[in-house]
């Protein structure tokens, strides 16, 4: 070790960080100490993760719903609804995950998380890994959210999502309501907007206010999360958004994150070697990409996009290409999906859409 005493130092206690400190766990020893450092004073609670998963997996105990029905909508059109017979949309509570993970460092006697530090220089340590989130300036796009969670006394069908509904475009960015009606009673109300730069953020909250029935307000989520990033320096190995681990065309990424943490944590027990990036395929990339120009330069051809994919594919084709895209899926998708919007942005002119 380079220092004497770390093993693996991990830069930010964001999800990525505690999910690779947590994979880690399983394992009663470690070759060295494991080092949490975050800036803030604590770790991130408000917020939730909805993804879709196929199969059992490893952080089930932490899904607080599921949902085999989703549906889309544009503004005043009516809805497309889809049924996932081997994916189902599931929902973890950032307070839920967040308290596990803190905990599975706590009883680990090699693992140690410190807050409200600030790291100013590498760290030294054998492993190195850099969760710092990157600044608005370093995003290509922008998922702007702003969302209200209502204990309602007469609640919706709790069988289905509202995942992209009333889509519209609004100046410069398209705009979709998100709706989770859970088994408890409560509803997760959020409109979300795409852009190629962030969306008034007081606009959303009214327009989410507005939207939301009356009912008690048991918690409120806002945030910027990217949809791709820049280049950036980094200390060592760079994990979550900053190591693009969410998908730049969806903001999707805790399920890929785990996925990755647990392979990683694998290899660095068996072999001491981080495993390699980007965790998605270089076509991937470049579909997202195409999607990305598209928001930047034409994001009034996003709500045809997306209702046209809604249309033509199914739900576990859809729930696919979203979580782990294959080559078959991505041609399902490609045949799909309105060709001149792709075709112009595959070749640098998606401002002519």
């Amino acid at each position: 070790m380079t220092d004497g005493s770390t093993w693996l130092y991990c830069v930010g206690g964001g999800a990525s960080s505690l999910m690779l400190a947590a994979a880690l766990s399983k394992y009663p020893v470690l070759p060295g100490p494991l080092r949490i450092a975050e800036r803030k004073a604590n770790l991130g609670q408000a917020q939730s993760f909805g993804f879709w998963v196929d199969r059992p997996h490893s952080l089930d105990h932490l899904i607080k719903a599921r949902w085999s029905r989703w549906q889309f909508s544009r503004q005043n059109t009516e809805s497309t609804v889809h049924i996932g017979e081997r994916q189902s949309y599931v929902l973890i509570e950032g307070a839920d995950f967040f308290d596990w993970a803190a905990l599975c460092i706590e009883s680990h006697p090699q693992m140690s998380l410190h807050l409200n530090v600030e790291i100013t220089a590498p760290p030294k340590a054998t492993h190195v890994v850099d969760s710092r989130p990157p600044s608005l300036s370093e995003f290509k796009t922008y998922q702007t959210f702003a969302g209200i969670e209502i204990e309602e006394t007469h609640p919706p069908d709790p069988s289905m999502v509202d995942l992209m509904t009333c889509m519209h475009c609004d100046a410069d960015s398209l705009l979709f309501l998100y709706r989770l009606p859970k088994p408890n009673g409560c509803t997760l109300i959020e409109w979300t907007a795409f852009g190629g730069r962030p969306f008034d953020m007081e606009k959303l909250v009214r327009m989410t206010q507005e939207s939301a029935p009356s009912g008690r307000i048991v918690r409120e989520e806002r945030g910027i999360i990217p949809m791709g990033v820049h280049q950036l320096s980094s200390w060592g190995t760079p994990i979550g958004a900053r190591g693009q681990m969410t998908r730049a065309a969806s903001g999707y990424g805790f399920k890929a994150m785990w996925d990755w943490a647990e392979r990683a944590a694998k290899q660095l027990i068996e072999h001491n070697e981080m495993p390699s990036h980007p965790i998605y395929p270089a076509w991937v990339g470049w579909m997202d990409q195409c999607l990305i120009q598209i928001i930047q330069s034409a994001p009034h051809a996003l709500a045809g996009i997306f209702s046209t994919l809604a249309q033509r594919l199914s739900g576990d084709q859809f729930a696919d290409f979203m979580m782990k895209p294959t080559a078959r899926n991505a041609l399902q998708m490609m045949q799909a999906a309105p060709k001149r919007p792709f075709v112009y942005s595959a070749v640098g002119c998606a401002r002519w859409i």
